[in-house]
């Protein structure tokens, strides 16, 4: 485990790395004020969160290969899969940090408005809120890890996660749902799969038990194979 912790602090030490996560977030907080209500920028900036997640984390792999750094990386003294899982804690990390940054702007913004702190978000939607924020990092960078070995490039992995998890997926799942002749197991499945639910459960701070277990199978397994993968690549 100290092993980990000590990649883990090469990981976030990398000078790029929270840098662009802060980036990230102030570009969306800015788009986020887009309103005409200002005690609509929280809500804004919520349904902002999982782009913020998987822009600051898609390229977390495929940089190694990329800038020519995989030969020296997965060759050190550390395990590969030490290596992968340092990456995936430094993206749940760096997902609580927009957590709480969600948090802080949304109390900021209703203390101006005067709203009466208890009024504002209870223990347990705070404890939704991060819960929702870690498994959906957990889940996407799993699933990024998979495909940034298969196409060894992080900007191909960013296109391809953008195409299976937001917007024309998303619109293509909803038409489906919203057709007569969808059975109730396909409705189920769909409602259910990381595909569809993903993104609104973030933005909602929010996932069903059913939806936790489905994100949770598929962030399991895109990691095992991912460290499969991996362990058997020659590099």
């Amino acid at each position: 485990m100290n092993r980990v912790f000590n990649i883990l602090k090469l990981e976030l030490n990398k000078p790029k790395n929270i840098r662009n996560l802060f980036i990230t977030i102030v570009v969306f907080l800015i788009v986020s004020c887009f309103t005409n209500d200002i005690s609509n920028i929280p809500s804004n900036f919520l349904g902002y969160m999982p782009y913020v997640i998987i822009i600051s984390s898609f390229y977390i792999l495929g940089v190694e290969f990329e800038s020519k750094t995989d030969k020296i990386v997965f060759s050190s003294k550390y395990t590969r899969t030490e290596i992968l899982i340092s990456k995936l804690v430094s993206v749940l990390i760096k997902s609580i940090i927009v957590a709480i940054i969600f948090l802080v702007v949304n109390y900021a913004i209703n203390i101006y408005l005067k709203v009466p702190i208890s009024n504002i978000l209870t223990i347990k939607q705070i404890v939704n809120i991060f819960a929702s924020t870690i498994l959906y990092a957990f889940t996407m960078t799993c699933i990024i890890f998979l495909v940034t070995l298969v196409t060894k490039n992080g900007k191909a992995t960013g296109v391809i996660m953008y195409i299976l998890f937001f917007d024309l997926m998303n619109s293509l799942l909803a038409n489906a749902l919203g057709s007569s002749s969808i059975s109730k197991t396909t409705a189920y499945l769909i409602e259910n799969t990381p595909f569809y639910a993903a993104n609104m459960g973030v933005k909602n701070g929010y996932y069903s038990l059913t939806q936790v277990v489905f994100m949770l199978a598929f962030g399991i397994v895109a990691f095992l194979a991912s460290n499969i993968f991996l362990n058997r690549k020659s590099i």
